[in-house]
């Protein structure tokens, strides 16, 4: 890490801490999620969550948002987070319990919402022990490709966390109607956690 943006880290997680009671009030300050989504972006082109923490009350994520380069950096700014009692902190998106609804902003800027819970996968391992992942996505249908990319990242970052997309799989396909050769490969979304977890792609 570079001396600059070491001290902006330093910086960063003292502002953090000086913050941190007033994030977890049920209404949090507009001026305060402003601010932190500023110092959140002085630190490279991340985005950022707040939620319940797995084992501890909180969890704060700094998220490359994709980005395979910022995810080192990330994890490095995380590595730095101070211990605290209260919080967990991660440095890319992580699985959730959670029902596959979700919403999220189209590359023409509108709110869109979408349940994924009737989708299906194929997962396909390359020599390099990285994955092709072809998901069937019968909601997606008209959607521009790039939409598409983004519905199904958002997906595949809930279902088997952010990391393990951005490091194990190295194509994402976004299809109506399966191959014949895929049909008796294609499961449930609902499954892909558990598959993922007996194939060893999440440790």
């Amino acid at each position: 890490m570079e001396n600059d943006l070491k001290k902006k880290v330093v910086d960063f997680w003292n502002y953090f801490f000086l913050i941190e009671e007033k994030l977890t009030e049920t209404e949090i300050d507009e001026k305060i999620l402003d601010e932190l989504d500023s110092r959140v972006l002085a630190l490279g082109e991340f985005t950022w969550e707040i939620g319940p923490g797995k084992v501890k009350e909180y969890s704060f994520v700094i998220s490359p948002a994709g980005n395979k380069e910022l995810l080192t950096v990330s994890r490095e700014i995380i590595e730095s987070a101070p211990e605290n009692s209260k919080w967990e902190f991660y440095p890319a998106v992580q699985i959730k319990d959670w029902d596959f609804f979700f919403s999220f902003y189209s590359m023409n800027g509108d709110k869109i919402e979408l349940d994924a819970s009737g989708w299906e996968y194929v997962l396909l391992e390359y020599p390099d022990h990285t994955f092709e992942i072809i998901l069937k996505a019968e909601n997606l249908v008209g959607f521009s490709e790039d939409d598409k990319i983004i519905a199904s990242e958002i997906v595949l970052d809930g279902a088997i966390g952010e990391e393990v997309r951005i490091d194990k799989i190295s194509y994402i396909e976004v299809v109506d109607v399966f191959e014949s050769e895929y049909l008796k490969k294609a499961s449930s979304i609902r499954n892909i956690e558990k598959h993922s977890r007996k194939i060893g792609l999440i440790s």
